[in-house]
């Protein structure tokens, strides 16, 4: 069977090693070590960093020429979980 891709474009999972492009997570353990303030100020730092890294992210990708970037779901880590620290 011969199949024809036209215009076929591919996502990258992007891993970078050298450039200073690293997202940020927590567990659920560690949240509950600490009082609801602390643990609201600890998530939204990551959120906020994460974010910042996604656009250090993108910036690479188009300086490099890459067309395509998978965004993973990390961004904001355990979203479903969090939804009460961040009304």
């Amino acid at each position: 069977m011969n199949y024809k891709i036209h215009n076929l474009k591919f996502g990258l999972c992007c891993l970078f090693h050298n450039e200073p492009i690293k997202f940020k997570t927590y567990t659920k353990t560690s949240l509950l070590k600490l009082n609801f303030n602390e643990q609201r100020a600890k998530i939204l730092n990551i959120i906020e960093h994460n974010i910042t890294t996604l656009q250090k992210a993108i910036n690479f990708c188009y300086n490099n020429s890459i067309k395509s970037y998978r965004v993973g779901s990390d961004i904001i880590p355990h979203f479903n979980y969090i939804k009460k620290y961040i009304k």
